[in-house]
């Protein structure tokens, strides 16, 4: 398991509210959902997940 820094897990829940909102804009956009959208959301999610996990490597950790 991952042990992250308490500021990084207040992180999680508005990065995944940002994955919501770029599937509505993205289904705004077109009227649906398709398999390259899926793509670009699944490109997504792991950017910001890899970047919430690179900085908590980089960052001190204070229990």
């Amino acid at each position: 398991m991952i042990k992250l820094n308490k500021n990084l897990k207040k992180l999680i829940i508005p990065s995944i509210g940002g994955l919501l909102l770029t599937a509505y804009l993205l289904y705004d956009q077109k009227g649906t959902l398709g398999m390259s959208e899926f793509i670009v959301l699944i490109i997504t999610a792991v950017v910001i997940f890899g970047v919430i996990l690179i900085i908590n490597k980089i960052t001190p950790k204070n229990d």
